[in-house]
């Protein structure tokens, strides 16, 4: 199994928004349960900062709508199973100082994914050193990975310049500072964080910064779609390959969210069609800045 970043977007927030159902400012219904316009935004807000990473800007109202959609389902099943009535969520409610609902509402989906999911899930140590085997020559070899300063330019002919600047002994740091359009960067003399490898490049990104021999010397001007780049060699560090013992925990756990999220998307499925998912078209029409959040997608969000 080849392993990947994942984000889980049949996931469970851990933060969940309780919907107010006399609200007439709904964005989609569940079955007879409403999702405002203001559990949208709050849930924007808490959105995390690993998925406000993950996720582009202009898709994460769709995903969080889902989420919220796809978490009053879980809940509406919990209460099918009368999961209220179990031990373990009475006892929750009597460990909370303050009876929110939203709490509330989330201890007891909680309880149905630990149930119905988490419980049902293992990884055995074959399936552990399998992933391994696929990934042993990509991920957990040993690779090389550089720190690169740039100066970005907006034309071949202003490149050129600054690039003979630098063959006549120009300081790399100072150009950067007063000739590269990169705004974020040029205050730091060029810097780029972090350390890349070549496989993690764009091709022509890859091959110029790799082909620099020694630390401080520079490549030709290289074009990409935001203008032209000169590329300076800061560091190079060699990581070692990684031993199945090193990457046994990180690779179980892939598998685990890998797998949570295949059991997340089955049980959806097997209840997709007790649910109906409807959008509330006049709003729609009256905010049409909010359409992207809760486009047609949203009808399609349990199948």
């Amino acid at each position: 199994m080849k392993l990947k970043k994942t984000i889980l977007l049949i996931g469970v927030l851990t933060l969940l928004f309780a919907c107010n159902k006399e609200n007439p400012d709904w964005i989609v219904k569940v079955n007879k349960t409403v999702i405002s316009k203001q559990d949208l935004q709050t849930g924007l807000v808490n959105l995390t900062s690993d998925l406000r990473k993950q996720i582009p800007k202009e898709n994460q109202p769709q995903y969080m709508l889902n989420q919220l959609i796809q978490t009053e389902i879980i809940y509406q099943e919990a209460l099918k199973g009368n999961l209220q009535k179990e031990q373990d969520y009475l006892d929750f409610l009597d460990r909370l100082s303050d009876q929110y609902e939203f709490q509330k509402k989330q201890a007891l989906v909680d309880l149905f994914v630990r149930d119905q999911i988490d419980n049902k899930i293992s990884i055995q140590d074959q399936e552990v050193s399998a992933a391994y085997d696929a990934n042993k020559g990509t991920l957990f070899s040993k690779y090389e990975r550089r720190s690169i300063s740039h100066i970005l330019l907006k034309d071949q002919k202003t490149a050129d310049n600054v690039f003979a600047q630098l063959k006549k002994g120009a300081n790399f740091s100072s150009l950067a500072k007063t000739k590269s359009i990169d705004v974020n960067t040029s205050k730091n003399g060029g810097l780029i964080p972090g350390y890349f490898r070549k496989e993690n490049l764009a091709p022509e990104m890859g091959t110029a910064i790799f082909a620099i021999k020694k630390t401080g010397q520079f490549s030709r001007p290289v074009k990409s779609e935001a203008g032209f780049h000169i590329f300076n060699l800061n560091d190079t560090q060699v990581v070692s390959a990684k031993s199945l013992e090193d990457v046994k925990d990180s690779i179980k756990n892939q598998l685990y969210l890998q797998k949570r999220s295949q059991e997340m998307t089955a049980l959806l499925t097997s209840v997709k069609d007790l649910y109906t998912i409807t959008n509330n078209e006049a709003l729609l029409e009256a905010a049409p800045s909010d359409k992207e959040a809760v486009s047609s997608e949203s009808k399609e969000s349990t199948k």
